[in-house]
């Protein structure tokens, strides 16, 4: 006879705790077994050996961020991430985050990904130490922030592997954003490897790759006599295309091969019509493609605001603006108006005047159009992982754009003698820019982020290959001269490596110069 609660002689109770013992101790098995898997690295020949920084994107879990540039260096013994990125819309006093919710787009991609949690202000926790240099020099960390970093198989997502780590906010200007130190490589168990550009690390399916994608040298050093001959030899590299303006020349640099270099001229020369040579020459986008109107309610009273006084000098510089703005078709004379504005005189940086048009008056009585625009950083970022680079101009931005009949001769202003309306889209109307950013839009939807990336008036042509240069400018090219959209050939570059996009310097040669 066998009673129910014994089994050859052990109790029910004690199988339970054998067999729980005996599960824990396989899957600490298990888990050594996995965090030993050896890691090896491919054979290369000496001159494949890559001397470029590690920099890889990792992802912050639980809220859909993704962190791109994150350099990976095992000379650092903390991890430390900037306050500068699209991750911190700002920091104001070191108290944390402000922003409650956040849309990043991650570059070379072209969905938008949403924060559904962000990081509270209760997560920054305050700063033990500071961080010592190289040199000797001090740094005193913001914050300290916690953050869950996952980093995963660039060819397989399953190969994830995900750690706590404690970044310091620091306020610096800084090439990357995120750096991965010895207490990150510890917690990953990254394995890097220079030569090969890569890093691995052991997940619990097997071990994940990770290639970097830098373009940046581990040390962007620049030679003054080299900078000083490029800027020598850039006049050598002004092309003539329209011969009826040879003193409006193109800069083609010389990062291509001359058979490349010799196309693009070419090139240029068969899509001449693309370009302003003169003012004459802007006779503006379509209107059936983009017009601008202003939407004011007609129960509202008209203001008429009483004309200002003005300098002599600018007054005179005014008239002889007037003067050619009719001549290029954005200015007419209008004798019944409705509203009426004054000019306003700005200087430039290079010390000339630009005329604006105080449209207050005008703007309190329209409705706000919440066309969204993008993240300037991440615009630029996006740009980093492309060599070949072609920095196009829009002339004059919004006066390619055509008001809408009936509102016209609400733009009139004041001048000397006589009122005048504007023809075109002013600067000013609290609308312009969303309606010129969606011209934009609509107009390179199939190449905004994979060779093209534009905001309001500022375009960048970027390939990653020579062969790819001729298809993508040509394609550029066909989408503004279908648009009827005239580029200012003084402000275009073409082949260039370096160049200023939305007030950066694309160059990291010219970064470090600086």
């Amino acid at each position: 006879m066998t009673n129910k609660g014994i089994d050859c002689g052990i109790p029910v109770a004690m199988q339970a705790n054998a067999q729980k013992r005996g599960r824990k101790r396989k899957s600490a098995k298990m888990y050594q077994n996995w965090q030993s898997a050896p890691i090896s690295f491919p054979k290369m020949k000496s001159e494949d050996f890559s001397e470029m920084s590690i920099v890889v994107s990792c992802n912050i879990a639980q809220t859909g961020i993704t962190i791109m540039k994150v350099h990976v260096d095992n000379g650092i013994s903390v991890d430390i991430i900037y306050c500068n990125i699209s991750f911190f819309p700002y920091i104001s006093k070191g108290t944390g985050l402000y922003r409650a919710e956040e849309v990043l787009v991650v570059p070379r991609y072209p969905t938008e990904i949403k924060v559904r949690r962000p990081v509270k202000q209760s997560k920054l926790q305050p700063n033990a130490a500071s961080i010592t240099g190289f040199a000797g020099e001090s740094s005193l960390p913001m914050r300290i922030l916690p953050l869950e970093v996952e980093l995963f198989d660039e060819n397989d997502d399953s190969l994830v592997r995900q750690a706590r780590l404690d970044f310091y906010v620091m306020r610096t200007f800084s090439r990357h954003n995120t750096l991965l130190g010895r207490t990150a490589l510890g917690k990953f168990g990254i394995v890097p490897s220079i030569i090969h550009g890569m890093i691995k690390f052991t997940t619990h399916k097997g071990v994940a790759t990770i290639s970097s994608a830098s373009v940046m040298p581990i040390c962007a050093a620049v030679n003054v006599k080299s900078a000083v001959q490029e800027t020598a030899d850039a006049t050598d590299n002004m092309v003539v295309v329209n011969p009826a303006y040879p003193d409006q020349k193109i800069k083609v640099g010389c990062n291509v091969s001359a058979d490349t270099k010799k196309q693009i001229e070419q090139l240029l020369v068969q899509y001449m019509d693309v370009f302003a040579w003169c003012k004459n020459d802007m006779t503006g986008v379509p209107r059936h493609i983009a017009e601008h109107g202003l939407n004011i309610n007609p129960d509202l009273k008209l203001v008429v605001q009483k004309r200002r006084g003005m300098a002599t000098d600018r007054a005179k510089w005014l008239c002889k603006e007037v003067t050619k703005l009719v001549a290029a078709g954005i200015l007419r004379e209008v004798q019944y108006q409705s509203w009426i504005a004054n000019p306003v005189l700005v200087k430039k940086s290079d010390g000339s005047w630009r005329m604006c048009v105080d449209f207050k008056d005008l703007n309190k009585a329209r409705p706000k159009d919440n066309y969204p625009l993008s993240e300037i950083d991440l615009k630029v970022e996006s740009l980093h992982a492309f060599p070949y680079k072609y920095f196009l101009d829009a002339a004059r931005g919004y006066h390619q754009i055509l008001m809408a009949r009936e509102d016209a001769d609400k733009t009139a202003f004041h001048k000397g003698k006589g009122i005048f309306s504007y023809i075109m889209m002013p600067f000013g109307l609290i609308n312009a820019g969303a309606t010129y950013q969606c011209l934009i839009d609509t107009a390179f939807e199939n190449q905004i982020g994979r060779n093209l990336e534009a905001y309001m008036d500022d375009l960048v042509i970027k390939s990653t290959m020579q062969e790819r240069i001729i298809a993508d400018m040509r394609e550029t090219f066909d989408t503004l001269r279908k648009i009827n959209m005239k580029l200012n050939p003084l402000k275009c570059s073409f082949g260039e490596t370096e160049g200023k996009f939305l007030g950066y310097l694309t160059s990291e040669a010219e970064t470090a110069f600086q």
